[in-house]
């Protein structure tokens, strides 16, 4: 929970379900009645920070995903909330799952400077081999040095599934499904406009 939530630890989810309407979807907030004269009746909720839908609500800024729970289960989620497929604007309620924040550390994906396209996979130039690491725990675990790319992803592949790494959606639906949550979202958001 960020700092101005905790702050305002006030809104319930009866006042949330009184000003917003959830659609689980497509995981989409709407605005029930317009608030002022920028927030229409029907409007979608909230915006974009950092890869991140929030909603202004009272004065107060709150994650969508988090809001989710709220309005679901009546009540704020105990811990961290993880976007299975790894976007964190696909707040659909089955793409949301309680975790820790050592379990959600663990899906983080490829860093942008990440050359291999294989997190945790980079090439050692001084001798021309494919290093594999992974942290685990806050630990830094060498896995070996390789003379193919390949052979190093598959050793990093293999010590995700044995400490348990999520794939963090890379495979958890087929282009097709990833597509029509995409559609989804898209129609709801020009809908809201």
């Amino acid at each position: 929970m960020t700092g101005s939530e905790s702050m305002a630890k006030e809104l319930t989810a009866e006042r949330l379900r009184e000003v917003l309407s959830y659609y689980p979807d497509s995981g989409v907030f709407v605005w029930r009645y317009q608030a002022s004269n920028r927030i229409k009746a029907g409007s979608v909720a909230g915006y974009t920070d950092k890869g991140y839908n929030r909603i202004k609500i009272d004065r107060v800024d709150y994650l969508a995903h988090r809001l989710v729970f709220l309005y679901m289960d009546g009540s704020w989620p105990p811990g961290e909330v993880d976007h299975i497929d790894g976007d964190r604007r696909n707040n659909c309620r089955h793409n949301l799952r309680l975790c820790t924040r050592a379990e959600n550390g663990r899906n983080i994906g490829r860093i942008c400077t990440n050359t291999s396209g294989v997190s945790g996979v980079y090439l050692v130039k001084r001798s021309a081999k494919w290093c594999a690491q992974i942290r685990v725990a806050g630990k830094l675990i060498h896995l070996g040095n390789f003379t193919t790319l390949e052979g190093a992803s598959k050793s990093r592949l293999a010590a995700e599934v044995k400490y348990g790494f999520s794939t963090h959606g890379r495979d958890a639906y087929p282009s097709s499904e990833k597509q029509k949550l995409r559609d989804r979202r898209s129609y709801a958001e020009k809908k809201g406009q």
